[in-house]
């Protein structure tokens, strides 16, 4: 099974090649992870303006893609992975308007310990943006259906400011600690829990 997965910093995708993936087999699904916040990746009018981060992404590498692996942090990824059929596997989100692509990436999750959950088109993508209440909040596949449905599109960007502001808060020993990956014993991720009150959600 053949993947391209993107995964550098948003703003970075307008670098790339025109023709980057000009050879790639056309039925080679292409997943991207990213997240779009304008503090690092400079201010893009068309998301400002509500165009879903991940259509963006298409238009820009001139070819379909499916949202996936954006919705988690990564300790959450690197700790809490489950083998598959065990309770309480943490769900990622996929969007695509590929359901073929769709099924890989499933697979892939699964593969890597976590649970799928089938979040729409491409443009309906916007509901597993940061702010949103899918967004890094460690739900599991029963509880990501309904926080698929509190989705909004406007509450999403406030909602992502706050947390802006908010983990920065947690300081410079917490940047250190998750831009190194090097987690003390016993380190829970408190963003978990931002992303959960800003949203409503029970805090874990």
């Amino acid at each position: 099974m053949d993947v391209v997965i993107i995964s550098i910093p948003f703003g970075k995708v307008a670098e790339l090649p025109k023709d980057l993936f000009s050879q790639l087999d056309e039925n080679i699904p292409v997943i991207e992870t990213m997240n779009y916040f304008p503090l690092r990746d400079r201010v893009i009018e068309e998301i400002e303006n509500g165009k879903p981060h991940s259509v963006w992404v298409s238009e820009q590498i001139g070819r379909p893609v499916v949202k996936a692996f954006n919705n988690i942090v990564t300790h959450s990824f690197r700790k809490y992975g489950k083998p598959s059929g065990i309770p309480g596997r943490i769900a990622l989100t996929v969007s695509s308007d590929n359901e073929d692509w769709k099924r890989i990436a499933f697979q892939i999750i699964d593969e890597t310990g976590f649970d799928s959950y089938d979040a729409g088109s491409l443009a309906d993508s916007w509901r597993q943006q940061p702010g949103s209440p899918p967004y890094c909040t460690d739900l599991t596949i029963e509880e990501m259906e309904e926080a698929i449905k509190k989705s909004d599109k406007e509450q999403t960007i406030i909602n992502r400011e706050i947390s802006i502001q908010k983990v920065e808060e947690l300081g410079k020993e917490y940047m250190e600690i998750v831009l190194s990956t090097n987690y003390p014993d016993g380190f829970v991720d408190p963003v978990i829990n931002i992303y959960r009150s800003i949203n409503g959600l029970p805090l874990k």
